[in-house]
This record gives structure tokens, C-alpha cells and sequence, in this order.
């Protein structure tokens, strides 16, 4: 929660602005692509610049955290969802599932270092998502109203490393944990029939 403060306090100030138009950005508009260009890089760079090049070119990870993260759930997202709803789809597994300060959750935007992308040239065998998606205890599966997680090639691939490796799944959208009370089921078959028609 500590990043999406820090991401309301600069939109408050007028620090984020749209990277094409220049236009200030609305914290609850951000989308977590955009997370990428506004925040995370300006801002290691930043203190890359100001610290005298002590601060590494990292990941936002690397840069707030004490040392290795061992993953409790892999997220799997559409990067198209605003980065509020990331975090409350976030905000409702840890408190249906009792998590702690402890737990921990690869979110590659933040655990992927955005300077470095050698990784797009690798295998997909051997890329971070399946290392991170192979160590992690669970996963999660961020659903968007509109079903585009359903239709991102990398999302399906996550999906295809966490049902290969026989990883438990936790569906949720920003209103709560699918399955729920506050998430009818229903909505799945819509978002199935989105990725394969003929369903």
C-alpha cells in the first residue's frame, strides 16, 4: 500500500503526467503499464542520479526491500487495469486468506528490473515470469471487467506454467475474490467465451 500512497501523493502534486500529452494523471486512472514509465523509472533513476550512482538501475523491488523476496503468489494481470484495482484485487487475497507481512507477491512490474530486458530475448522457458510463477506457493489471477487478461498472450502463458506445475489459483477482480459474496461466478463464462468463441 505503501506505492499506491506514493503514487496518489505525486498525482496530488502534479508530479505524474501523461508520458504523450503531457496531461496530469488521475491515481485511479493509472494504468499499470503506465506505472512503468511514471513512477518506477523516474524514480530510481532519479536516485540513481541524486545518490551518486550508488542506487543501481534495479527493480522497484530491489530498491525497497531488504534483500531476496521468495514469492507467496505469483500475479498474473493484463498490465491494461488501472494499478488501483491491481492492488485492491491484492488487498482482498491477503485479508481472505489471513496473509502477513510476510507473504509476499511477484508483481512484474515491480520484480522485473524495467532498465534490464535482456530477459524478451530469452525462451519463455527461461524467462523471470516461469522462474517467479515455479517458486511462488500460489498464484493469483487479477480478472478485469472486460476480460483482457483472458486475451494477453503473456497471462496465458503464466496460466499455462501455474496449471503445469500444479500451483493453486485464486481468481479475483478489484471488488473481491471471485467465487465470493462480492463476485458472482457467472461472469467467468463471459470472459471464456471472449478467449475462445466456440465455447
Amino acid at each position: 500500500h505503501s506505492f499506491s500512497s506514493f503514487g496518489r501523493r505525486l498525482c496530488v502534486a502534479g508530479a505524474l503526467r501523461h508520458q504523450h500529452n503531457d496531461c496530469r494523471l488521475v491515481w485511479g486512472q493509472v494504468k499499470t503499464r503506465e506505472v512503468v514509465g511514471t513512477v518506477v523509472k523516474p524514480a530510481i533513476a532519479h536516485l540513481h542520479e541524486a545518490c551518486s550512482d550508488s542506487v543501481d538501475e534495479c527493480s522497484w523491488m530491489e530498491l525497497v526491500a531488504d534483500g531476496p523476496q521468495v514469492p507467496t503468489y505469483f500475479v498474473s494481470h493484463s498490465w491494461e487495469e488501472p494499478c488501483r484495482e491491481l492492488f485492491a484485487a491484492i488487498g482482498h487475497v491477503v485479508a481472505a486468506k489471513g496473509l502477513g507481512a510476510d507473504d509476499v507477491f511477484w508483481v512484474c512490474t515491480f520484480a522485473n528490473n524495467q532498465f534490464r530486458l535482456e530477459w524478451r530475448d530469452m525462451s519463455l522457458l527461461k524467462s523471470p515470469f516461469r522462474e517467479a510463477a515455479k517458486r511462488s506457493e500460489c498464484a493469483l489471477l487479477v480478472m478485469d471487467p472486460s476480460g483482457r487478461c483472458l486475451q494477453r498472450s503473456w497471462c496465458l502463458f503464466e496460466l499455462l506454467v501455474v496449471m503445469s506445475e500444479g500451483i493453486p489459483l485464486t481468481l479475483c477482480t478489484a471488488r473481491g475474490l471471485v467465487g465470493s459474496e462480492a463476485v458472482a461466478t457467472e461472469p467467468l463464462a463471459d470472459w471464456a467465451r471472449r478467449v475462445d468463441p466456440l465455447s
